[in-house]
């Protein structure tokens, strides 16, 4: 496992939790059939970039290093920047989506794009690869 596949857990995790301790964790947040010293690295990496971003904290307890959220996870924000392709490519996407499903959602302007356009992509391709998924396993219909 790569630092960014880690970080990828992380963000799940810390989603839902405050704090995270290796011995107490590490299990319940990688797939059994990971490498645990690689893995363990990897979280370990991924933790201490997540610290020096100022998002978690650590501290010894008891002999182990635990990680706590500064603040709730909700509260953080990132700014990206978006080339003009890319708003036009997002709009046009999430607008004929919204047409062809009569959806009463809000269109997507390209000059200002939104969490909630983001969001809307997350729908969006939500539902893309669970229809993928039906088409190739038909026994679960």
């Amino acid at each position: 496992m790569n630092i960014s596949k880690a970080s990828e857990l992380l963000f799940g995790w810390f989603n839902d939790k405050e704090s995270f301790c290796i011995s107490d964790d590490l299990h319940v947040l990688l797939d059994a059939t990971e490498s645990k010293k690689e893995s363990t690295a990897s979280v370990i990496c991924a933790l201490e970039d997540f610290e020096n971003l100022e998002i978690i904290k650590s501290t010894e307890v008891s002999g182990e290093r635990v990680w706590v959220l500064k603040k709730n996870f909700d509260s953080y924000t990132q700014t990206i920047e978006l080339q003009p392709a890319t708003c036009c490519a997002m709009a046009s996407i999430i607008n004929t989506f919204n047409d062809a499903t009569d959806s009463d959602s809000q269109e997507c302007d390209p000059k200002n794009i939104s969490n909630t356009d983001v969001e809307t992509l997350i729908v969006i391709m939500s539902a893309l690869v669970n229809s993928n998924k039906e088409e190739q396993n038909p026994t679960n219909n």
